[in-house]
């Protein structure tokens, strides 16, 4: 919510609440929400995206959802979607096709998915099942199956025993191949001595020395001439073809001979994906040594190296060779080509967690070979536990190998094995033990070594005689069930038929039952019910695994950030192979129906809408959690509504209430409440967010903002920080929040009440000529907001709660790039000094347009920190979601609360500079400057760095009072303006700081005045302009 109205009076009060929020829409709020009291019951609609959407709306009002929410998933829970990628929810993006379950066809289909995230204030309970497990918060909803039947049921009250519904088959898709980058090659070439004699004679002919000779064929150096002239050196492939182009058709192709060189052996580049390839990746991905001199394969079978040095040279056209070690038993597979290097570094390892998500959208064919190649590297058949597997530490490979395996009906289970006590990282197991998934990974995928083949053929026998898969049920129902179904459905004639035992019947012996009930119904045999069921499940996507093992909540598995899937239609989702439900529950992060204003208590006896960010809610909400109350969205201002509803006890007033909840709430606000108890009242207060109280005729409106109001009256109260007033239709009290504290009766405070003669653009400018000179004007405020509970001056520290979840990574990091555009972009020059400086690390700032293209080279220890002001500049948030694939810590410093920046980064901080309407930006750009400096202070903390905090600290608290005694100066700033007014062209110098004040000070005169303006660092002057 950016702008706020209430109203008490006789006239009807739905459309003064409509009227004043359209006109306050012009602050860019993406939600509206209204609240009235009827008969003393409060009737509220609210809905995301413009007033128009609320007008249409009625009150009251039932809300029918079309759209589902999950409430909330770990951000390493991998998502299947639709196109055959499996990517984690954290890296998932809005409008993604996800596989949703159809419960009637029991067929998975594509459904579209908005991603929602917020912080997680809670411990994550970890459910396992034979072939997975998946930690989500406790409210989160999974599917069980009661017998024929699905039912959602939340994570807390999961039980072992409880029957899951998993994938068993992932349905199939066309796929797509995949497209590989070249690369640079640098090519050489022989003299052959008829070569060499021609060119010899042409020298001779012509009468030309080799500097000449150098100049005419524009050979790249004399140097190099004289050694073609000798020829005792390879000539390189493109001063070839300047060879080609100086003598024409006569220097005949056979006078040069290619040669094989470290440098650019005459290697096949391919452009895409092909099975035979993708065998050979998946080989070096499993367990290839890929390092600029030599690429490495090792292994104990000689013929399956030799199969994959034929691969090798067929698809690339590199030969190889295969050596014996001395020191093991082990052979290697070895080429040397820095060419194959780069290529692979280029289009695999540099992108990897891209190249693993883009492998799950491959033809059938290529997905089957590279999964063949990263068992042939590290699977193993292991015949005394008859099982075939594999181990590994990377955990994005070998959980997408366990997801990608459902593509070919192959349910595997996968394990971590913890070796943290001995130093090492922890360790994946993927095991296929079922007959049917052995068999299927056999004649769909494959094994490219002779001998592990033939093992494979030994599992599969050794299998053979136990086909039943005893920890997937193919049915939800029990024997005993199925025959307790058959006498309640009045099919006794097929009583007969059905499994004898009580408990779950494997596929072999329900294919046998279907057999069995065919014969004896004939032609009726598939206008039986159960018939009907068992196939559907049989036909279907789905099995079932019961739970094995619900690890409790701990501190342990505590994640900073959980995730929610809003899914289309079937209101469910395939999350590490096992079926999620959306519940009704939303976050903060998302502009929703439920997130938005009005919010109220544990009823709707007290209702409020609010402008600001509550700071502390998390430790209210924890508070509140114990006493009782239940939450429906995950918005700070909703806390508050609890909270004063919990002091709103019998016989105290609204207004003590509110002043208690206040008293005990940390942050910035705009506060307006109403209450069924005391519908004659409304009661509302500020600290650092606008406020007013307009004064009618037997009607009393407030609002934050003018423009709100102006139609009803021109008589305003201004409400200061830290002012409450209590308002009725004739009357107003206005009281300090303080004084409810500190005394049991407040003195009131006298107000005065201002005459404005302002139309409604002027309310919305409040007297100024234009947005940017209004927003100028704020830059004092702005700054100070942008401090507000960020300086504790008591202890010399900066609190920033926003990167609090993320501290030991900042306090560790080795490396930090900043990316933004145009006037943010200048602020991130700034940040990049003042960063290094004070914390000690070192900055580099980057275009986001160009980050997002360039082929960077993103380090472990790397954090990417984005800065937008509307949080939504589609460079700066490419960039990040770069950076983010890159699997780097990304940060962002916004002012749009909710937007997609401000939701996609793992931590932030916001400006709290309110709407910013100017097209140029003036007080977000001074905001973000405040807040980098306030990081940099954070980062030199959490590293220990010693410098004199209450010194600089006390320079920071003081700016907004600075700020504010310079733009008092207007006349002097007009005058100093009128006298540069005649000149056309501007140069702007500065050192250090004040270099991105130049920059920011030429774009803004180009920007408002179309004038010509050039920054330069002070030192550059005489490298450009006076040079």
């Amino acid at each position: 919510m950016c702008g706020i109205i209430g109203y008490i009076g006789n006239k009807k009060v739905v459309p003064v609440l409509l009227e004043g929020l359209k006109a306050l829409e012009y602050r860019g709020y993406d939600s509206a929400g209204i609240a009235v009291l009827v008969n003393g019951k409060a009737h509220i609609v609210k809905k995301a995206g413009k007033v128009a959407n609320l007008t249409r709306a009625s009150l009251p009002m039932k809300r029918n959802a079309t759209v589902g929410i999950g409430h909330c998933l770990a951000p390493d829970t991998m998502i299947y979607c639709a196109d055959g990628q499996l990517t984690p929810v954290s890296e998932l993006e809005d409008g993604t096709l996800v596989l949703a379950l159809n419960q009637e066809s029991k067929k998975l289909e594509p459904r579209r998915a908005q991603i929602l995230r917020h912080k997680n204030t809670y411990p994550l309970i970890t459910i396992r099942t034979p072939s997975g497990h998946i930690s989500v918060t406790q409210n989160h909803q999974l599917i069980i199956a009661d017998n024929f039947n699905f039912v959602k049921r939340r994570a807390a009250e999961l039980k072992k025993g409880d029957l899951l519904v998993v994938a068993k088959r992932i349905p199939a898709i066309i796929g797509k191949k995949m497209q590989f980058m070249p690369v640079r090659i640098k090519r050489y070439y022989r003299l052959t001595s008829a070569g060499h004699q021609f060119i010899l004679n042409h020298l001779k002919q012509k009468v030309l020395s080799i500097p000449t000779f150098s100049s005419y064929a524009k050979l790249s150096s004399t140097s190099y001439a004289d050694h073609i002239v000798r020829n005792d050196r390879r000539i390189r492939e493109d001063q070839l073809y300047k060879l080609q182009h100086y003598f024409g058709p006569s220097f005949h192709s056979n006078y040069m001979i290619p040669e094989h060189s470290v440098h650019g052996n005459f290697i096949n580049i391919p452009t895409e994906s092909s099975p035979n390839l993708m065998r050979i990746l998946g080989i070096l991905v499993g367990d290839g040594s890929i390092r600029l001199q030599t690429t490495r394969v090792k292994d104990l079978d000689w013929p399956y190296l030799e199969k994959f040095q034929s691969l090798f040279e067929q698809i690339f056209g590199l030969r190889g060779v295969i050596r014996t070690q001395n020191d093991t038993r082990a052979l290697m597979f070895e080429i040397c080509s820095r060419v194959f290097y780069r290529w692979y570094m280029v289009n695999v390892k540099s992108r990897f967690n891209d190249f693993i998500r883009d492998v799950g959208t491959l033809p059938h064919d290529e997905l089957a070979s590279f999964i063949g190649g990263v068992y042939d590297a590290e699977g193993c058949v292991a015949l005394k536990s008859k099982q075939l597997c594999i181990g590994m530490t990377d955990e994005r490979l070998i959980r997408s190998v366990h997801g990608w395996l459902l593509r070919f009906g192959i349910v595997a289970s996968i394990q971590r094995q913890q070796k943290k006590q001995y130093g090492w990282k922890d360790a994946w197991c993927l095991t296929i033990s079922n007959y049917e998934g052995v068999q299927a990974f056999s004649k769909n995928i494959g094994l490219l070594s002779a001998q592990k083949t033939a093992k494979l053929q030994q599992l599969i026998t050794a299998l053979e005689s136990r086909k039943a898969h005893f920890s997937t049920k193919v049915l939800p129902v029990t024997k005993s069930f199925l025959k307790k179904y058959v006498e309640t459905a009045d099919q006794s004639l097929i009583k007969g038929q059905l499994p004898r035992g009580s408990g779950f019947a494997s596929r072999p012996i329900i294919e046998k039952m279907l057999a069995n009930l065919e014969d004896t119904l004939g032609n009726g045999f598939h206008d039986c019910e159960l018939v009907k069921k068992v196939e559907s499940y049989l036909n279907g996507h789905i099995a079932f695994q019961q739970i094995i093992e619900i690890n409790g909540a701990s501190q342990n598995n505590n994640e900073g950030f959980v995730y929610d899937l809003e899914v289309e239609n079937h209101h469910n989702f395939i999350a590490n192979g096992l079926l999620s439900n959306n519940s009704r529950w939303a976050t903060h992060g998302k502009v929703t129906d439920t997130n938005a204003h009005p919010h109220w208590g544990k009823t709707t006896r007290v209702t409020l809408v609010h402008n600001g960010i509550i700071e502390n809610y998390a430790q209210i909400k924890a508070f509140l959690a114990k006493q009782g109350s239940v939450f429906r969205s995950e918005t700070d201002t909703e806390v508050l509504a609890h909270l004063i509803d919990h002091f709103y006890t019998e016989g105290v007033a609204l207004e003590n209430a509110v002043a208690k909840a206040l008293n005990k709430a940390r942050g910035a606000y705009a506060v307006v409440v109403i209450s069924e108890q005391e519908p004659d009242k409304i009661v509302l207060a500020r600290l650092s967010s606008p406020l007013l109280i307009g004064i009618g005729k037997k009607e009393m409106i407030v609002a934050s903002d003018a423009s709100a109001l102006i139609k009803h009256t021109k008589r305003i109260v201004y409400l200061e920080d830290g002012e409450m007033a209590v308002v009725r239709q004739n009357d107003y009290t206005v009281y300090t929040i303080a004084d409810f504290e500190n005394s049991k009766k407040p003195r009131s405070v006298r107000k005065q009440v201002h005459e404005i003669d302002w139309d409604i653009e002027e309310a919305q400018k409040e007297g100024f000529e234009h947005f940017m000179l209004k927003e100028i004007m704020e830059e004092g405020r702005a700054v100070a907001d942008s401090l507000r509970g960020r300086l504790d001056l008591e202890h010399n520290r900066v609190v920033l709660g926003g990167l609090a979840n993320v501290a030991d990574q900042l306090a560790s990091i080795k490396r930090l790039i900043i990316t933004a555009c145009g006037t943010a972009s200048y602020a991130g020059l700034f940040g990049s000094y003042v960063i290094e400086e004070i914390a000690g690390i070192p900055v580099e700032l980057h275009i986001g347009s160009e980050l997002r293209t360039r082929e960077a080279v993103f380090e472990k220890g790397t954090a990417v920190l984005a800065i937008s002001q509307s949080g939504e500049t589609i460079d700066t948030l490419e960039a990040v979601r770069r950076a983010k694939r890159a699997g780097l810590l990304t940060l962002g410093i916004v002012n749009v609360v909710g937007s997609t920046i401000a939701r996609e980064t793992d931590a932030g901080v916001y400006n709290h500079v309110g709407p910013e309407i100017a097209v140029a930006s003036t007080k977000a750009y001074v905001s973000q400057l405040t807040i980098l400096t306030l990081i940099a202070l954070y980062i030199a903390q959490l590293r220990g760095k010693q410098h004199d905090y209450a010194t600089i600290m006390k320079h920071i608290e003081a700016l907004p009072r600075q700020i504010e005694k310079i733009l008092r100066q207007k006349g002097a700033i007009q005058k100093r303006a009128q006298n540069y007014s005649k000149f056309r062209n501007f140069f702007y110098i500065g050192r250090k700081y004040n270099v991105a004040t130049a920059y920011e000070g030429a774009i803004k005169l180009k920007e408002i005045s179309y004038i010509h303006a050039e920054a330069y660092p002070a030192g550059e002057m005489k490298h450009g302009p006076i040079a």
